[in-house]
């Protein structure tokens, strides 16, 4: 189906667009179709799924595709764990059908909402340092090139399998993926509250000693939430009903919203505002339930997000270094800040390539003192080679990028090599790869 003069918006609304057309393909000879006929048009083609993007890496004034209408599972091995699904299909939806089949992803992130394609292409992640990003439990991915040919390419492919995983759209239209899933798992999830200097110290410890474990720090609040999840043979132990509708619906959909909107008119309020969170929502609790309800979290207010991967060992330093740099500066900042944690990979793009990372996002509901903090935040994570989130705010450029990723050059030379007419170049490439 195509679409004529619609704009497109991400979640954030912090990203929009006029593309020329919105085409929502159902077939694989759809897709192949389409790139035919952007070829003899002299189109270039972005691929958008659920929009979850801060970054403009889906934004075209050329042709765009969603792939809304491409998202059925094709195939499912439960003696080899693996599952055959087209690569518009929604995570939430993923997890509910493999739930059915007895398997489950080995690791989520915050939330399920993404389209698997987009998830993998831009390195979204969960946290537990034995886990990598979601593009590591990839074993397979079917690729429509530029060319109109379509390959299947996996680990035997070197290091254009280091480079397609995670691909930024640069590759072709991915048309279809072989997931590697795990036997269906309870986690089994204690929550409480340090001292911020505790936490830190702590820690170490804490990511090593988990299956998953995260931070969440709200500034101007002198405690820190920790989150541990530890796969369990126990029995299930939910929470209640009216504890998930407090903390989904009412606490994350109205009341935490409304507290924002007030602190952006009143930022002075703020650090008020943040302590009055800690006091409501940092609360001890345990649970033992299905992997992603543990997993995933209550959909978040609409906010500026940057997220940057550094070294694990330096984790703490730089959240000190972000409350310093908040409290010397009189910033007032209305959303939390995340430590998570991913295993190394060999993935070229990979935040985490070659070392295990934490990942440390920097939030903020509002434009005022936003840039200012961006700033800040980035020159912090800058003296630690910290390395961007595709998917999320940074002001980076391919002069800065390059140094960070001993596969940049590689990666570079790939993406010419399946794309040599830039069909898949947006100005989000450009600007990241200096065409």
């Amino acid at each position: 189906m195509k679409k004529k003069n619609l704009q497109f918006k991400n979640w954030a609304k912090s990203q929009q667009c006029q593309p020329e057309r919105i085409i929502q393909p159902e077939t694989e000879e759809e897709i192949i179709d389409i790139v035919r006929e952007a070829v003899a048009s002299g189109k270039t083609i972005r691929v958008v799924g659920a929009g979850h993007s801060w970054s403009a890496i889906a934004c075209t004034d050329h042709w765009m595709i969603n792939l809304d209408k491409y998202s059925k599972v094709l195939k499912v091995d439960k003696s080899t764990r693996r599952v055959v699904v087209q690569a518009g299909m929604r995570l939430n939806d993923l997890n509910n059908y493999l739930a059915g089949q007895g398997l489950a992803l080995a690791n989520l992130g915050h939330i399920s909402e993404q389209s698997v394609a987009g998830a993998i292409s831009t390195a979204t992640h969960g946290t537990g340092i034995k886990y990598g990003n979601l593009s590591t439990q990839v074993v397979s991915i079917r690729l429509v090139k530029a060319d109109c040919s379509v390959c299947d390419l996996d680990e035997n492919d070197g290091e254009i399998w280091q480079a397609v995983r995670v691909s930024l759209g640069c590759f072709g239209i991915i048309a279809e993926v072989i997931i590697q899933c795990v036997d269906a798992y309870f986690l089994e999830e204690n929550t409480y509250t340090l001292p911020f200097e505790e936490a830190m110290d702590k820690m170490p410890d804490l990511v090593n000693s988990n299956d998953h474990v995260k931070f969440w720090w709200f500034p101007h609040v002198n405690y820190v939430y920790i989150y541990c999840q530890n796969r369990t043979d126990k029995q299930e132990k939910r929470i209640s009903f009216f504890e998930r509708w407090f903390e989904n619906s009412f606490l994350a959909n109205f009341l935490f919203s409304s507290m924002l909107k007030t602190g952006i008119l009143f930022p002075k309020l703020i650090p008020g505002i943040n302590r009055f969170i800690k006091v409501i929502h940092f609360k001890t609790r345990h649970r033992i339930e299905r992997s992603d309800w543990v997993l995933n979290g209550p959909f978040p207010p609409l906010h500026n997000e940057a997220e940057y991967a550094v070294p694990v060992e330096k984790a703490a330093e730089t959240i000190y270094k972000i409350r310093e740099m908040i409290e010397t500066q009189g910033m007032y900042v209305n959303f939390l800040v995340e430590a998570r944690f991913i295993k190394a990979d060999d993935c070229l793009l990979s935040p985490a390539y070659q070392r295990d990372s934490c990942n440390i996002g920097a939030y903020m509901a509002g434009k005022r003192g936003w840039s200012a903090y961006l700033a800040g935040f980035e020159s912090i994570v800058a003296s630690y080679r910290g390395r961007p989130h595709w998917g999320k705010e940074f002001s980076l450029e391919f002069d800065a990028l390059k140094p960070l990723y001993p596969g940049f050059s590689k990666f570079e030379q790939i993406r010419r090599q399946f794309d040599p007419s830039g069909m898949f170049v947006n100005d989000y490439i450009k600007r990241i790869f200096g065409i």
